[in-house]
């Protein structure tokens, strides 16, 4: 069984197309991921990847989509603030979003509150388990 998964992995990357292949010889990733396996043959066929996989998802990778579509959205809504604000230690798509809110005129005051946010984290952090 595991064989054959591993076979699947490395065949993903052959159904692509052959300047898609060189890309990714030329820049780095040798192998697909778990979900590029899984992804690409269906993508080929033309199916939607996203409405299929829904089904087959657990109950931590909804929330893992969930949490990433809310930091996309966020991307997308306020563009390199909200990059800078997801790449703030302990600063999450909620937390980016209350910050993001403020509507900050100054580029100091917004950095004061993605520390603020940080050591927020940091205080807090050893109790949340």
């Amino acid at each position: 069984m595991l064989r054959k998964e591993l076979s699947r992995f490395e065949s993903a990357f052959e159904a692509l197309a052959e300047p898609v292949r060189a890309a990714l010889l030329d820049l780095g990733p040798r192998t697909p991921t778990q979900p590029q396996a899984l992804a690409i043959p269906r993508i080929i066929q033309r199916k939607n990847v996203l409405l299929e996989s829904m089904q087959d998802l657990t109950e931590e990778e909804i929330m893992a989509l969930s949490r990433a579509r809310r930091a996309a959205d966020l991307v997308l809504s306020y563009g390199r603030r909200a990059v800078t604000a997801l790449l703030t230690w302990g600063v999450g798509p909620q937390t980016a979003a209350s910050i993001l809110a403020k509507m900050h005129t100054q580029d100091e005051n917004f950095y004061a509150d993605l520390l603020k946010a940080k050591l927020k984290y940091i205080q807090t952090r050893p109790y949340w388990d």
